[in-house]
């Protein structure tokens, strides 16, 4: 259960204050600011049942379906939602997640990463997380994880594919995007520079 302590705090951190039930409703506060959750930001209300499914239940025997858990954060929020996925994995919880974050994914992968890199070489590892700030505890074992792209085919149909995560949970189909959107950007600014940019 010290666990599942660390998560509630972790929550309490992403929201700047706590979830809980008074008079039969249910209330955010925040410093000695109470306020009904139905007013609270969208971001509060999406974490909502998670802090109090924790409160009452045990990480080691769940398993949660998390969708979008990037709806209404900040990227930095979504960082520190991927750490808090990760924390409750490492605790024992079993996590289905629908995703369209590029930030979601690469913590994650990160997270994958330095579980690789704990295990090659300890002291890189430990170099490495000071100097990058990174918790000790953003490690998440690679076959603990699994990964599936849904794929639309040219008949209209969906594939369901498998997979590999040699190198942490691909995501090619954002990084293209994300490329694109990064040299048009780039183009325009060398354009408005009068540097002229590159051929498009």
């Amino acid at each position: 259960m010290e666990g599942d302590l660390n998560i509630l705090e972790r929550i309490k951190a992403i929201n700047n204050g706590t979830v809980r039930w008074d008079a039969n409703k249910l209330i955010f506060e925040t410093g000695d600011i109470q306020i009904p959750l139905a007013s609270a930001a969208s971001s509060v209300k999406e974490l909502a049942p998670l802090a109090l499914f924790i409160e009452k239940y045990s990480l080691s025997d769940s398993s949660i379906l998390f969708e979008e858990p990037e709806s209404h954060l900040h990227p930095a929020k979504q960082v520190q939602v991927s750490d808090l996925m990760v924390a409750m994995i490492n605790c024992g919880a079993h996590f289905q997640i629908t995703t369209h974050s590029d930030y979601i994914l690469g913590r994650i992968n990160d997270a994958i990463k330095l579980y690789k890199l704990k295990e090659a070489d300890d002291e890189k590892y430990n170099k490495f997380i000071k100097e990058k700030g990174y918790s000790k505890d953003l490690l998440l074992n690679p076959e603990s994880v699994g990964s599936c792209y849904f794929y639309k085919n040219e008949d209209g149909t969906v594939s369901v594919r498998e997979q590999s995560l040699e190198n942490g949970i691909p995501y090619d189909s954002f990084y293209d995007v994300i490329r694109n959107e990064t040299m048009n950007s780039m183009n325009l600014d060398q354009l408005l520079k009068g540097e002229g940019g590159n051929d498009f």
